[in-house]
């Protein structure tokens, strides 16, 4: 649940959308895999094709299941527990 809020608290922050190519960690490589193999499968995440890109780009939005269990109020407190 941890890399799930981090990952909501950058989606919130970039005002709701955040491309898949921004989603590289310096420290921990490329997340791609768990985010679209878990939080998108369990509709946390919302993985869609930006129309128009030539490479093909896709980006990720928050899912069904994360505007029902989380509100932004509780990402907000989360990200200042992190900053502290």
């Amino acid at each position: 649940m941890g890399l799930l809020f981090v990952i909501l608290s950058v989606i919130f922050m970039k005002g709701g959308v955040v491309r898949e190519s921004e989603q590289k960690h310096e420290e921990f490589g490329d997340v791609r895999k768990t985010i679209t193999d878990e939080f998108v499968r369990q509709r946390y995440l919302e993985y869609i094709r930006i129309p128009h890109t030539e490479p093909v780009e896709y980006e990720f939005r928050w899912g069904q299941r994360a505007d029902v269990e989380v509100s932004k109020a509780q990402i907000l407190v989360f990200m200042g527990q992190v900053s502290i």
